[in-house]
Order: C-alpha cells, then sequence, then structure tokens
C-alpha cells in the first residue's frame, strides 16, 4: 500500500509534527489563547448590565416572544397549583382523620 508506506516516511522525518516539547507549547499557547478571549468576553459583558439595555419596542416579535413565553410560564405554574375546591377537600379529608384528646383537647393524627 502506497499510502501506508508514504504516511511512514512523513512520520519519520518529523515535518510537519514536531516534538513533543512544541507540541505541548502550542498547546498551551492554543490554551491561553482561548483563555484571554473568555475572559476579554467575561470583561465586555460586565460593561453594560442588562437591565439598563433598551426593552423591546411594543408589538415587535422579540415584545411578542417574550410575552407569550412569560404568559405559558405563569399558565404552567397556575396548573401546579391547588385551586380553592382542591384546598377545601384536603382540608376536609384532614378534619375528618383527625382525632381529639379528651385529656389534653389536642388533635392527633392517626
Amino acid at each position: 500500500m502506497m499510502w501506508v508506506r508514504n504516511l511512514r516516511r512523513f512520520i519519520r522525518s518529523g515535518a510537519g509534527l514536531g516534538s513533543e516539547a512544541l507540541m505541548e507549547l502550542e498547546t498551551k499557547r492554543i490554551l491561553l489563547d482561548i483563555f484571554k478571549e473568555n475572559q476579554q468576553k467575561s470583561n465586555e459583558a460586565g460593561i453594560i448590565p442588562s437591565f439598563y439595555k433598551k426593552k423591546p419596542e411594543e408589538g415587535s416579535i422579540s415584545h411578542r416572544v417574550q410575552r407569550l413565553a412569560k404568559f405559558r410560564f405563569l399558565k404552567k405554574q397556575s396548573d401546579l397549583l391547588l385551586n380553592a375546591d382542591d384546598l377545601d377537600m384536603m382540608w376536609f379529608c384532614l378534619r375528618e382523620n383527625c382525632v381529639i384528646d379528651d385529656a389534653t383537647n389536642a388533635e392527633k393524627d392517626i
């Protein structure tokens, strides 16, 4: 196989690969560049707090999307809450299963 022989020759020659020390230095340099880039982004993000940014205009797409997302969130939260009838039924069941101690006149759970 011609490509295997050429690959082995390329690896043995060291062309394009460099030594392990050079590869490690290259890796450290790349990681340092990434770290500096992330630091710069985080510093830039800290300049203007989000509550100072301009709110979307009434009727714009972003405003409608935000309003719809808020509506869906509140609807989901209200579905999780018990309504008054459910709470009354729970209270009735709790009172029905409660026993009052005659000696101390305190409620006991069964």
